[in-house]
């Protein structure tokens, strides 16, 4: 069996698959978004995902309101992906959409 360290910045590979992940403090502390391929965000329970726009979690679910709106602005700014994958929001097909209200 291989094992990873995931560094932020670094990406990693896995055969045909690139996975590049994004430390996202904020709801929890070791939080992590994955870019995959480019294309596809998964985020799981870094932000939420309403209306086609997404938001944060209200304030008294995160560890720390202020590292979670920090951590926002690393998963709007990402070049390439297309798709959102959340943790309990579903899903869209454009990134570009969804995020831009935020910046």
């Amino acid at each position: 069996m291989n094992e990873y360290e995931l560094l932020d910045d670094k990406t990693i590979r896995i055969g045909d698959v690139r996975i590049l992940p994004v430390p996202v403090p904020g709801h929890t502390p070791g939080a992590t978004c994955y870019v995959i391929n480019d294309k596809y965000l998964f985020t799981g329970d870094a932000m939420s995902l309403t209306g086609g726009g997404i938001g944060l979690f209200p304030k008294f679910i995160n560890k720390s309101a202020r590292g979670a709106r920090k951590s926002m602005k690393k998963i709007t700014d990402l070049d390439g992906v297309q798709f959102i994958f959340t943790g309990h929001y579903g899903y869209s097909d454009n990134y570009s959409a969804a995020v831009r209200d935020w910046r």
